[in-house]
């Protein structure tokens, strides 16, 4: 997934729509291999060099995806960004590893209000014995702040595998 989100936005695109139904996982030589489909919302940024590449069907402000996997930036209006799809990543990741929805609510509004505040549910309610390296990575990736985020999906990865390596290497474990 990261190495395919990396390829995109190296290339100016972002999906804005990633969501467990846009991956799929098929049979290579190599095992099995990630592939991102339905790039109906994708979105082409312009580069400094090259304004007139961006993609002009929307503009910030209007929300473009599924609610659940739509980050504080886009709920706060920002311009669009790679930023939204690790965001997306990172949601997903929280939902593979729990079951769950890091950010559940009984209504849009309430789920809207604790992803722009970053009120996730923390591991440890739904995994006891989650190593606390786990945690401090979803707290970076789901963070509100774009800028304490990971960056790429080079970094989102590193960082990802850094945590459980951490945690497959302590001693408790």
């Amino acid at each position: 997934m990261c190495a395919g989100l990396e390829a995109a936005h190296e290339n100016g695109l972002i999906h804005r729509d990633l969501k467990p139904e846009n991956i799929f996982l098929a049979q290579s030589g190599a095992g099995e291999v990630s592939k991102i489909l339905d790039f109906g919302l994708a979105k082409f940024l312009a580069s400094p060099s090259d304004a007139a590449a961006a993609t002009v069907d929307t503009v910030p402000g209007v929300l473009m995806g599924t609610p659940q996997y739509i980050s504080p930036d886009q709920l706060n209006g920002e311009i669009a960004s790679a930023a939204w799809d690790l965001w997306a990543l990172a949601v997903i990741t929280y939902e593979m590893l729990t079951g769950t929805h890091p950010f559940p609510a009984t209504s849009l509004g309430q789920m809207h209000h604790s992803i722009v505040y970053g009120r996730f549910t923390p591991l440890s309610t739904l995994l006891p014995d989650a190593p606390a390296e786990w945690q401090q990575f979803f707290e970076r990736a789901l963070n509100p702040k774009t800028a304490a985020r990971p960056q790429s999906a080079k970094e989102f990865i590193f960082a990802l595998s850094e945590a459980f390596a951490f945690a497959a290497k302590s001693p408790s474990r």
